[in-house]
């Protein structure tokens, strides 16, 4: 008979009830008798969005839970819990929540308001877990190490690759191995694009089609400027060498449509993501169609490594999406209990 799990208790604060904060609130009640089964018992305080908050103190229902992902988007504060005005930050200090969920928009200018949110949570002892980027994009180092001295976890799997285990090859699977290199799809919207160019369609007609799928940022520059796929970048990078890079470190080249005259029979193109010998760049690249990375198609991403003995890793998977990032931020939210109970 194996022995009864330790229970660990956790209150959450969502910030951000976008996409990714509605599926994620879902897929935890779906996985609310699966998590108690694992003895994590978690509580959802506080939900934030830009406009005010819906604040429970002991915690909301499962079936209140799933109403709130069905209000307008920022239409929490005109629910029955709500509070307009109600930030973030007014929950960090006075709820003093165990998790911060941060999946507010990612800002690459600034880092804000996710990164004021981050800081606020660790500087009160607690864990956060992140989709945002931006912050680690920006401040990788500075929040490794403040969380550090503050005794507090930072998860970011659903940073990079939400739908493939990419970050947890590289912190677990990777342990002792020099990476001379990094190149890959990190941006599942320009793929998609180039797909459609090899498949005959033109640039305004590729990109017509990225919004009607809703595969496309809402501020298109994110993807066709390179903005995400260098923080992804950054991301990666630091993790492996324990570095200091930031997102404004990358050189980029913006995705145009001047590739369309790059793909032909032959050759096709490739937004890729590189990092060797000290320098980052995000760039198109035109490559044979025989070309791994060339079957990597529509929104799927690739990473490939290559270690110090000449092994080359090859990593393919969905990118991320909705559910995919919800499964990645409940992965880490499982793995804080973990560290938890010890």
């Amino acid at each position: 008979m194996s022995a009864k799990r330790e229970e660990v208790s956790l209150t959450l604060l969502i910030s951000g009830f976008g996409t990714v904060g509605r599926a994620f609130t879902r897929l935890l009640v779906r996985k609310r008798d699966y998590l108690v089964r694992e003895g994590i018992n978690v509580k959802v305080v506080c939900i934030t969005d830009s406009k005010g908050g819906a604040v429970k103190e002991d915690g909301f229902t499962a079936e209140e839970l799933m109403e709130l992902t069905k209000v307008k988007r920022s239409g929490l504060s005109e629910t029955k819990w709500g509070i307009r005005g109600f930030t973030t930050t007014d929950g960090l200090d006075k709820l003093k929540p165990d998790v911060l969920i941060e999946v507010t928009p990612s800002n690459y200018e600034t880092g804000e308001p996710g990164l004021q949110h981050v800081m606020r949570a660790l500087e009160n002892s607690c864990h956060v877990i992140l989709a945002n980027k931006a912050p680690l994009a920006l401040k990788f180092k500075y929040i490794m190490s403040l969380a550090k001295r503050k005794g507090s976890l930072v998860k970011y799997k659903a940073t990079v690759m939400a739908g493939t285990p990419l970050l947890d090859l590289i912190i677990h699977g990777l342990k002792g191995a020099k990476v001379l290199y990094i190149k890959g799809i990190l941006n599942g919207t320009t793929n998609f694009i180039l797909s459609c160019l090899e498949r005959g369609l033109g640039w305004d007609e590729a990109l017509h089609v990225a919004r009607e799928k809703g595969i496309m940022e809402a501020d298109p520059r994110l993807d066709l400027e390179g903005w995400d796929p260098a923080a992804k970048l950054v991301i990666l990078v630091n993790t492996i060498y324990d570095s200091d890079y930031s997102v404004k470190d990358v050189k980029r080249k913006s995705l145009t449509k001047e590739v369309v005259r790059l793909i032909d029979d032959e050759f096709t193109v490739r937004y890729l993501a590189i990092f060797e010998k000290g320098q980052l760049k995000v760039e198109p690249v035109r490559i044979h169609r025989s070309d791994f990375l060339a079957q990597v198609k529509n929104t799927y991403n690739c990473v490939e490594l290559r270690t110090e003995y000449d092994n080359v890793i090859r990593i393919l998977g969905k990118g991320a999406g909705g559910t995919e990032t919800a499964f990645s931020i409940l992965s880490d939210l499982m793995s804080i209990a973990k560290y938890l109970r010890g």
